[in-house]
Formats: structure tokens, sequence, C-alpha cells
């Protein structure tokens, strides 16, 4: 998928580690969950559009189209690019299967960049503070990192300006993502064999 927002490390490793937004005030919480919603209708609307229009390429949606999708569900064109983004990607997810079918967001689960949220270090006793934007509700959530979260920034991961946010049985998550380089292909060692792909009898 063409990227217009890069990542911090190119070609890097990715992992992720879930936090519950279990710290947020009621109507944080609340405003989340209806952009939530909101959005995921919005992924579903694309992945519907590109699916009927045999829209498989890897590039970004036209201004056109995103800015229709701007106009009819009432957000900014910066939402409606990140929609069709994760719209693109799961159509294309069905490239290499035999049975092609129009994949479903079943569960609502947003992806979000630097375009909708800033990720800064959290003050007071807090770890991280997630500051919302661009017609993601305005709003700031802090969170504490976890022994999973933890373990990656002390192995040398490091902390993405993107996330992913979605809800489980009413509550909203978010997947802090890390990133790593790769590491470089070992060129000693010693050889045990190579497999041809022949098979004898």
């Amino acid at each position: 998928m063409i990227k217009k927002h890069k990542r911090i490390i190119s070609g890097a490793m990715r992992r992720t580690s879930r936090i519950f937004l279990t710290t947020a005030n009621a109507g944080k919480v609340h405003a989340l969950t209806a952009f939530l919603h909101q959005q995921a209708n919005v992924i579903r609307y694309f992945a519907e559009m590109f699916w009927s229009t045999h829209d498989l390429s890897a590039n970004l949606a036209e201004k056109a189209v995103t800015d229709r999708a701007a106009r009819r569900f009432g957000i900014t064109a910066r939402l409606a690019q990140m929609a069709a983004k994760q719209a693109k990607e799961l159509v294309r997810s069905q490239q290499e299967r035999e049975q092609k079918r129009l994949p479903r967001l079943r569960r609502v689960s947003v992806n979000i960049d630097s375009r909708g949220v800033t990720i800064e270090q959290g003050k007071r006793s807090f770890d991280v503070a997630l500051r919302f934007g661009s017609r993601v509700p305005a709003v700031t959530a802090l969170l504490n990192h976890t022994k999973h979260s933890r373990k990656f920034l002390a192995d040398g991961w490091t902390l993405s300006q993107s996330l992913r946010m979605g809800l489980k049985q009413g509550k909203v998550w978010i997947d802090l993502i890390f990133e790593k380089p790769k590491p470089a292909l070992r060129e000693t060692g010693e050889m045990l064999g190579i497999d041809l792909g022949y098979r004898y009898v």
C-alpha cells in the first residue's frame, strides 16, 4: 500500500500493545465511542465502493472520492482519507485468496495516524498523552504503560506516531504501535541444506 504518511522507521518491524481506556471520564469515553462507530461506517462505505468498482490498486483514493464521503458523513477530509486508506487495505487483503469476497469490518477497529492524533510524553503520573483532533473528538487521553508495553520500550522499540483504536464489550481500547528496524540478514553460519521442493518416494 502506498503511504502518504510514512512510518518513523521505514521498513520496520511493528508490534502492538493494547491498553483499555479505564482512566478517562464518561464524557470522553462517550465521545470517542460515537466517533468510532461513525468512522467504522465510513470505512465500510469505502470498502463497498472499492469492491464494487474492482479497485484493488495500492494507490491512495482520489480527492474527489474522499471529498464525497466527507460531505456525506459530515467529517473532515483527513478523516475521510484515513478511512479510505484502511478500506483499501481491507479490500486488498482479498487479492491472494482463492475465494474472494467483500471484506466485512465486523468489529469496530479504526486506524488513526498523525493527522488525527498527537502522541506525547505524559505528565504527572501518566506515561503517554494522546491528543486527538481533526474532528476526532478533541479530547486528551492519558495512559500508563503496561508490563507488556514496557517490555517493548526496554527492548529498544520506538513508539509510533499512529495507533489503532476500537471497542470491545462497550469499552474503548487503544493499540499502541511499536517499531524497530529489521535485523540484518545473517551472512555467515553453517549451511544445513537447500530445499528444492522435490519429494522423493
